[in-house]
């Protein structure tokens, strides 16, 4: 299966990863909404899956970069809502010399967003707190074992709820 939105695939056998999926879904598509009510003249929307985010980092029109770092740090941060809104994590992009110089250097966006130094900026272009990687690594972890489940077992516990909802028990 694949999660609306933020399109991590999962098997639908995972009761507990599915929980948490639904919670990640809804908070990704609350920012996208809080992100097209807001978002500067001239820049895309806001991508919210994994693939999305790195497809519009690699684009050539500066605002859709900063986006794509944008959408990319909030995944990573799963949503939290102490992540900074756009304009501060964009002013720390162009302060952060490990952004790229054609990021740091165009004159527009240095207008739009004066450089400013942002805590918890990583390398890579991310915000993050020990707590929200920790989240984000636990995340990955969970839904990789979860779509790496033999083949037999998901189909095993499949059948074994649908034995289950006939009211039969083996």
């Amino acid at each position: 299966m694949e999660a609306p939105g933020v399109r991590f695939k999962y098997s639908a056998t995972d009761d507990e990863l599915v929980a948490i999926l639904k919670v990640l879904s809804r908070d990704a598509l609350v920012t996208y909404a809080q992100f097209h009510a807001s978002k500067p003249l001239g820049f895309p929307e806001l991508p919210i899956s994994f693939d999305a985010c790195k497809e519009m980092k690699n684009k050539r029109y500066p605002c859709a970069q900063l986006t794509g770092f944008f959408g990319l740090s909030q995944l990573m941060a799963r949503w939290d809502k102490k992540h900074p809104t756009f304009k501060p994590f964009f002013r720390g992009l162009l302060a952060d010399e490990r952004t790229p110089k054609q990021l740091r250097e165009d004159p527009e966006l240095r207008k739009m967003f004066s450089p400013k130094p942002l805590e918890g900026l990583r390398q890579g272009g991310y915000w993050a707190t020990p707590a929200t990687l920790k989240g984000w690594v636990d995340l990955v972890a969970r839904i990789d074992a979860s779509v790496r489940q033999p083949a037999n077992s998901v189909l095993m516990i499949a059948h074994a709820r649908a034995l289950a909802d006939r009211g039969i028990q083996y």
